[in-house]
């Protein structure tokens, strides 16, 4: 019966939390110390992740488009954008965010990328009077893969 409330309250869990608590408080010391120094310390994965957020939201003209694009919720974007040294992205979302990215790339190599959030909103002949966002929007991200393909391969259309 010699046991005090203190220790019973320090089940394996608790004391899990607590190192890594620690842990964490001696990276973020760590890092402090290095961006004193004038050091850059390099981004987590989950932080190359939200840096790649970032990037997508610019690239295609705000997180409006970003969230027709990818069907995530605005808040959702908001949160995910947040997530510098936080939990990775769950499955998913990091294969939506991939894909995005892929055709993101892609469409620098046909088209100026500041061009590319007015082209999103504008009517395309190439794609039945639809915008492209619309395109994708409907699961016809194919129709929009094609026509890079096209203007790549310099083919007549």
């Amino acid at each position: 019966m010699g046991k005090t409330l203190s220790s019973l309250s320090r089940s394996p869990i608790h004391s899990a939390r607590s190192s890594l608590r620690l842990q964490r408080r001696a990276a973020l010391r760590k890092i402090a110390q290095l961006s004193q120094q004038g050091a850059t310390p390099a981004l987590s994965p989950a932080g190359d992740q939200a840096r790649t957020f970032v990037d997508l939201i610019r690239f295609y003209g705000g997180q409006q488009n970003l969230s027709r694009l990818s069907g995530f919720s605005l808040r959702s974007i908001a949160n995910y954008k947040k997530r510098r040294g936080g939990r990775l992205l769950n499955g998913p979302v990091e294969r939506k965010i991939s894909e995005l990215d892929r055709l993101k790339d892609a469409l620098a190599t046909v088209m100026r990328p500041a061009a590319v959030p007015g082209w999103l909103n504008t009517p395309n002949p190439a794609f039945d009077a639809l915008k492209p966002l619309e395109v994708i929007e409907r699961g016809q991200m194919d129709r929009i893969w094609r026509m890079i393909h096209i203007l790549e391969s310099g083919s007549p259309a």
